[in-house]
């Protein structure tokens, strides 16, 4: 049996609230380093869990885009200072019209009579469910250097990677603030794509392995009321299925499960898992 392409049917209404949790994977790959500590994958203090900024993930993102979309332009741009960004608009709002990570985000406009945008996309940090175990791996250089005095130069190394690790994060989807910045439903198509797509475009040497796993977004029926977005977040469980003295080593060392039972009417849940949508709703 031929392996279903990826279809990823999610939402595009911008006039209601949405939390989308999501699940990714990291074997022998470095998904976020920290410039603290010689460029060693972040872990949070004492809990020795992993950990990738929300920059990072929103950067994974704006990527795809700038690959992809032809004249894609963004405030946030490679090589680009952000106050000559801001020098070839008016005023934010012209911004947010031709910037679309700017839509999408938010930023600071330190040039502008509006100082700051909201974006409608609220980005939590990526917290790996279990400890994990860092490993640092030897490199040799076949290749030999000398620097500018002619003196020959290391020619051994070493990188530091996550043997495994499954993370979690969160994003936010805020209706009032999409409508402020002009977010359309062409806008909120493409971050489908680029959430969906970005892990395979941004695959680097020393991140070949950060694999989207699943997909949970719950589509509130209406821009008021209705059940506290952290409780939302709550209802999707991941358990580990081996002993509490090991670490998983692979995504089939989880079980994952939604539990709808306290989902309100209206509400719907469009859930990716291995290539496929479906639509849970009350």
């Amino acid at each position: 049996m031929n392996k279903p392409l990826n279809d990823y049917q999610f939402p595009l209404s911008t006039t209601t609230p949405k939390v989308v949790v999501v699940l990714l994977d990291a074997k022998l790959t470095n998904p976020n380093g920290d410039p603290n500590d010689g460029g060693v994958p972040r872990l949070l203090d004492v809990l020795d869990r992993g950990h990738i900024t929300n920059g990072a993930l929103k950067r994974k993102l704006r990527d795809y885009l700038l690959l992809t979309v032809e004249g894609e332009k963004h405030y946030v741009h490679p090589g680009r200072d952000l106050g000559d960004v801001q020098a070839e608009h008016d005023t934010a709002e012209d911004m947010t019209k031709s910037l679309r990570d700017l839509r999408y985000f938010g930023g600071l406009l330190t040039q502008k009579k509006d100082s700051k945008v909201r974006g409608p996309f609220v980005f939590e940090d990526a917290i790996s469910r279990h400890p994990l175990n860092i490993m640092e791996i030897g490199l040799t250089r076949v290749a030999h250097h000398k620097d500018e005095a002619g003196k020959e130069g290391s020619n051994m190394g070493s990188r530091s990677v996550v043997e495994y690790g499954l993370y979690q994060f969160v994003i936010h989807f805020d209706p009032l603030a999409a409508r402020k910045v002009g977010v359309s439903e062409a806008d909120m198509d493409l971050f489908w794509e680029a959430l969906f797509e970005c892990w395979e475009y941004t695959r680097s040497a020393t991140r070949p392995a950060l694999n989207l796993r699943r997909v949970y977004c719950f589509d509130y029926p209406r821009r008021r009321g209705g059940i506290p977005q952290h409780e939302v977040t709550s209802w999707v469980k991941v358990d580990s299925t081996v002993p509490d003295d090991e670490y998983p080593t692979s995504f089939s060392d989880y079980t994952i499960s939604v539990d709808t039972s306290n989902m309100p009417e209206g509400m719907t849940l469009h859930s990716w898992e291995d290539g496929v949508t479906t639509v849970a709703g009350k």
